[in-house]
């Protein structure tokens, strides 16, 4: 980690972060303020964005105030890939702060889905994992190229997050999130 340098971003709202990138994209970061936007599809996820000119160069009128120049939200992991519109860029350790180049790929984005974890209002604890209430019994499924896929019935949440894991990996390969990383 002799490359990678650290950003620290101090939230009154959320508190600091460290952010990682490499030394190389020193220049391109520093050219910006960054800060800190929480993702509320999950519990404790935090991307680090800033705002940019608009393209067009347009005005925005509010509706109680003086005119302003349009701008746009802008991702530190899409300015350091320079991903291209249409596509996504990817963490591939789940972690948002970690914007190293060896860290991200460039991807669709329904690669990108597939690597994210559990949201914030699941019950199990795992990805593809929840509670079958009629028959008593831990359901595990899995989504892929928009179907949802049944994978069974289980007596315990981790035999159902083990089942999920093998068919994530079956199905969605390098972009697979597991359960259990290290099995």
């Amino acid at each position: 980690m002799a490359d990678a340098k650290q950003l620290i971003i101090e939230s009154p709202t959320y508190g600091t972060f460290t952010v990682l990138y490499d030394a190389e994209d020193h220049d391109k970061v520093s050219a910006h303020a960054w800060y800190m936007m929480k993702d509320n599809t999950t519990t404790d996820t935090f991307y680090v964005t800033t705002h940019i000119p608009h393209p067009d160069g347009g005005w925005y009128y509010p509706p109680n105030g003086p005119r302003t120049r349009r701008k746009v939200k802008l991702y530190i992991h899409r300015l350091i890939m320079d991903a291209p519109k249409g596509m996504d860029v990817d963490h591939i350790n789940g972690n948002p702060l970690d914007n190293r180049k060896s860290n991200l790929r460039i991807c669709t984005h329904a690669e990108n889905q597939r690597n994210k974890g559990a949201y914030k209002n699941n019950t199990s604890g795992y990805k593809g994992v929840s509670w079958y209430k009629r028959d008593k019994k831990w359901i595990a499924g899995i989504k892929h190229n928009n179907k949802g896929i049944y994978i069974g019935l289980f007596e315990d949440k981790e035999e159902a997050a083990r089942a999920y894991d093998k068919k994530a990996k079956e199905l969605h390969g390098e972009f697979a999130y597991l359960n259990f990383p290290d099995e």
